[in-house]
């Protein structure tokens, strides 16, 4: 499922339109009906008593409001339209409307925000249809009052495709918008509310209205949503007669006296990734920290100076003989940031030879302590980053509000200049790579919103990256960090999930993609 442009989405139709497959009325009629068969399902009670109220506008997206309109008026429940912009007076589907009983009140004439917001505060869902995408004028102020009492009122706001005042290329909204509690995308999802799910214009609730459109119109675009289709196509297979080397060997240079914890949940994760194998190499303390809790890993000890730091020489040896001898490497979760270990990441960063067929995961303090360096072409392409906007804002010199301003164009300078994957997290996280490819996981979840998790992200992702390729493991990873999420908050609650809670629903994650896994 690609993530589109307003342009690219009116590029579509137009091509769909001149086959001679779709037509407006058609698309339209299939659009409104599908709105209409989600907002029945999201209703909490039975059709008949249920009380719908539609902001239309004048354009396509008022079209589609009105033909849901009618739609759920035929069914049973109680509609009104509240029409925000005039529309033709001889309008077919405004007569319609009218003739499947649905109420119309023109708001535009009555200049009545008060009757407006009472309608809403009745109404069990209000569905906004007055501006789609494509729309880029600005919102008078007249209908931003409008909109600022239905907001206030409403129990539940329904975008259809964008919220209203909403940028569908950036997701930027203007000051006199409507923030919807769940986004509706037409077709395809809106390259703008694809990178803005999560945030208040756009709530945390995502459907995709499905019409069809067909697959060689979108093959194209390099910008695609992650879902369960794409993860399960990406799941590394397991034949019954595998042995544990057939599926990879990964090294985790992570902890420090200060971070056990760190490591504990990296390993924990790793383990729980599907990798053959995995060595921790840590001081003794941290692989202690790590065997009481993860048995499934070996151990690498690395020296330590008189005062319980990393011998950098001694730790560099031990480390360039054996990073060639596993598939991936994990390196920073935990790790602290310290002239020693800034020292030693250097180290092996420049040497290209030890590196060769290992992909390596850098994350955390790793990431902090490599900022404004130019060490990553040692990697050659195999390096995944896994920053948060704090680490990505110090890796662009840049802050995190220009970051989250333009997550897009930030992921994209971060693949430029690190010439590897880069996976930007937040409540939409992005997974990019150097040529511009980019992957989207809709999945917004304020329990993840919490220490540890990313390093159970990193630990999978570097699991994975011992058995794919680095674009395809990141994908994968933060695919399987979300389900394992979601599982966890309708479980637990998000108010009380912890890291070590989402490590133990990645087995479940993984079984609802592996229903083919094993080859006969």
């Amino acid at each position: 499922m690609k993530a589109v442009t307003g342009t690219e989405m009116k590029q579509i139709e137009s091509a769909w339109f001149d086959s001679g497959d779709q037509s407006l009325d058609r698309l339209m009629d299939e659009v409104g009906r599908g709105i209409a068969e989600w907002t029945i399902g999201a209703l909490r009670k039975p059709i008949a008593l249920a009380n719908v109220v539609f902001l239309a506008g004048k354009g396509n997206n008022g079209g589609d409001a009105l033909v849901a309109a009618r739609y759920l008026a035929n069914a049973g429940a109680s509609v009104c339209v509240v029409s925000c912009v005039q529309r033709d007076s001889d309008d077919p589907l405004l007569t319609a409307a009218r003739q499947a009983r649905v109420s119309i009140f023109e708001a535009y004439a009555a200049a009545d925000t008060p009757m407006v917001a009472e309608l809403c505060e009745r109404a069990d869902i209000v569905i906004d249809g007055v501006f789609g995408a494509g729309t880029t004028r600005p919102i008078g102020q007249r209908l931003g009052e409008i909109f600022r009492a239905v907001g206030r009122v409403s129990q539940r706001i329904a975008a259809i495709d964008v919220p209203s005042g909403a940028d569908s290329d950036t997701g930027d909204i203007d000051p006199n918008g409507l923030p919807a509690d769940c986004t509706l995308s037409i077709g395809l999802p809106k390259l703008g509310t694809a990178l803005r799910l999560g945030q208040p214009e756009f709530g945390i609730e995502h459907h995709v209205i499905d019409v069809g459109v067909p697959p060689e119109l979108t093959r194209h675009f390099p910008r695609e949503v992650l879902t369960h289709g794409i993860a399960s196509q990406l799941l590394p297979q397991r034949s019954r007669t595998a042995h544990k080397g057939d599926h990879g060997r990964t090294l985790l240079i992570v902890g420090s006296e200060a971070y056990p914890g760190a490591a504990v949940l990296a390993t924990m994760a790793c383990a729980r990734s599907s990798v053959g194998l995995l060595t921790v190499a840590a001081t003794q303390s941290v692989s202690a920290a790590v065997a009481a809790n993860a048995p499934e890993a070996t151990h690498l000890n690395l020296p330590v100076t008189s005062d319980g730091a990393i011998d950098v020489s001694g730790a560099m040896t031990v480390l360039s003989r054996a990073i060639q001898s596993f598939d991936s490497v994990l390196i920073g979760c935990g790790l602290g940031i310290s002239d020693p270990n800034r020292t030693l990441l250097e180290g092996f960063f420049s040497n290209r030879d030890i590196w060769d067929e290992t992909a390596a995961v850098v994350d955390a303090d790793a990431l902090t302590m490599m900022a404004g360096t130019s060490l990553w072409d040692a990697l050659d392409g195999k390096l995944i980053a896994t920053p948060h906007p704090g680490e990505m804002a110090r890796l662009l010199d840049s802050d995190v509000v220009d970051v989250e301003s333009d997550r897009l164009a930030a992921v994209q300078r971060a693949t430029d200049m690190l010439g590897g994957v880069v996976v930007l997290k937040g409540a939409s996280t992005l997974v990019a790579d150097r040529s511009h490819r980019l992957r989207i996981n809709m999945r917004p979840n304020s329990g993840l919103a919490r220490g540890g998790t990313g390093d159970v992200l990193a630990g999978v992702t570097a699991g994975l990256a011992a058995q794919l390729s680095p674009f395809d493991a990141a994908s994968l990873a933060v695919y399987l960090h979300g389900v394992a999420g979601e599982i966890t908050a309708a479980e637990v609650g998000v108010h009380g999930m912890t890291a070590s809670d989402v490590i133990k629903r990645i087995p479940t994650a993984f079984r609802r993609l592996a229903s083919f896994d094993v080859e006969t």
